[in-house]
């Protein structure tokens, strides 16, 4: 590109580092307890196929903490002093397209885990097993590791353009007709639910009542994770197409589009374990179980 040969503002890699920093510190910390809790499951309530993805989702935003983050970081400090090199680029880039895309093919699997466990219970058994779960991750991580190569062929902003039309683009209309139809669908049995227990009580209404009442409050958590999605990875988007069309349009100002895309979607990484804490009762009371737990055995151990 025509402005790769021109400095950025010493102001505006300071600003982009410092804010790389904060990312880092929250992302690693937020989804750290994530995996940990899920792997502990105190109360035995979280090995669901919804929560194994969340997981792998936020091993996908820990990798943003603890590689892409601390190198966004030291390469804007090193921009900041002039001393920028291809070798430091690459180093940032590669593991910046291998982390989001396997957070949105996470996103798009959570999605599809909505939609069979709410519209097609019996089926979602069959599907989302346990073996099959381990081999969607892995193919979900192998291709998120093989695919970015592309961009050692077509370069940086044109591969960025590739996956703002492909990848971005298809997980959002995807993600969205998605959450419609279960949403729907959520609203439509809950109503004919609550006018049969108004004739007719049964334990059974009561179980089915309940069940689609926990399930709505998993699918409005997943609506806040698909918000914070678009926010953030939309408005990238479109600094994207910017980038890459406007050929006359100040280096300024297209460094300023590259370091905000590149903020806008390494902070959606530190926004999901924040989602899963406030909105999600299971993983609150796992938390409170785990900690309380930890508190009460640490006067015991010191005791021995």
């Amino acid at each position: 590109m025509y402005c790769d040969a021109v400095r950025p503002p010493t102001e505006l890699s300071i600003f982009t580092a410092t804010i790389s920093s904060i990312i880092t510190l929250l992302s690693v910390i937020g989804n750290g307890i994530i995996i940990f809790v899920v792997i502990r499951d105190p109360l035995q309530n979280l090995r669901t196929p919804f929560n194994f993805f969340l997981v792998n989702l936020a091993f996908s935003d820990l990798i943003i903490g603890l590689i892409t983050s601390p190198l966004s970081v030291y390469g804007h400090a090193r921009e900041s002093v002039g001393k920028l090199n291809e070798d430091i680029k690459i180093m940032f880039q590669l593991p910046y397209f291998v982390s989001i895309t396997a957070s949105i093919l996470n996103l798009g699997v959570l999605c599809a885990d909505r939609f069979t466990a709410i519209i097609y219970p019996i089926k979602h058994r069959i599907h989302f097993s346990l073996k099959k779960c381990v081999f969607i991750a892995v193919g979900i991580w192998l291709f998120s590791v093989t695919v970015p190569f592309i961009y050692f062929k077509v370069g940086f902003v044109e591969y960025l353009l590739i996956y703002a039309n492909t990848c971005v683009l298809l997980a959002f209309i995807f993600m969205c007709l998605t959450y419609v139809k279960v949403y729907k669908f959520l609203r439509q049995k809950t109503t004919e639910l609550r006018l049969l227990m108004t004739t007719e009580e049964s334990s059974d209404e009561k179980f089915r009542l309940k069940r689609l009442l926990m399930e709505k409050k998993v699918t409005r958590a997943f609506l806040v994770i698909l918000v914070l999605f678009i926010c953030t990875y939309l408005p990238a988007s479109i600094m994207i197409y910017i980038i890459y069309f406007c050929q006359h349009c100040d280096c300024t100002f297209i460094h300023i589009l590259r370091d905000l895309e590149i903020v806008f979607i390494l902070s959606n990484s530190c926004m999901n374990p924040f989602v899963c804490t406030i909105r999600l009762v299971n993983f609150k009371k796992s938390i409170k179980a785990l900690f309380s737990s930890e508190v009460n055995e640490t006067p015991c151990s010191n005791k021995t």
